[in-house]
């Protein structure tokens, strides 16, 4: 981690003095689990031109990001979804950002035993579409 933020440090410089900054892979700026890794290695093979460079500023921009210091400013009618064995995003996180959510119209659909990409396929997949078109049919359905 000292060295990636030694990086992103000096990269810092490179940007202020010449404009321009280092691209680098996904994964060395993500430390992905087994699983993480399996997902973006199957979807690159899949779709070749999503394997692109991120810039290494995103590490800044992330590490900076507190979302749940902007919850108090959502008023529009917003849904959650909580894969509740995710190891990339917190669970309790997403329970506080919904709790501190102003919009009188919102909800959380909690998933037990599933983690973050299991939404993404199969029957986990149709449950969370399940649970999304009948939420926007009732809160959005006329609109």
């Amino acid at each position: 981690l000292i060295g990636l933020l030694r990086r992103c440090e000096e990269d810092r410089r490179r940007r202020a003095t010449t404009g321009t900054g280092e691209m680098v892979e996904r994964f060395e700026i993500m430390c992905p689990d087994p699983k993480t890794r399996a997902f973006y290695e199957g979807v690159f093979a899949a779709h070749p031109e999503q394997k692109v460079p991120l810039a290494l500023e995103t590490v800044e921009a992330v590490m900076v990001h507190k979302p749940i210091e902007h919850a108090h400013r959502i008023a529009t009618p917003i849904m959650w979804i909580s894969a509740e064995a995710d190891i990339l995003v917190a669970p309790e996180q997403t329970h506080r950002i919904y709790e501190r959510c102003a919009s009188q119209v919102k909800a959380l659909v909690r998933l037990p035993g599933v983690d973050h990409f299991d939404v993404y396929g199969g029957e986990t997949f149709e449950t969370v579409m399940r649970h999304a078109g009948e939420w926007f049919g009732k809160n959005l359905g006329g609109q």
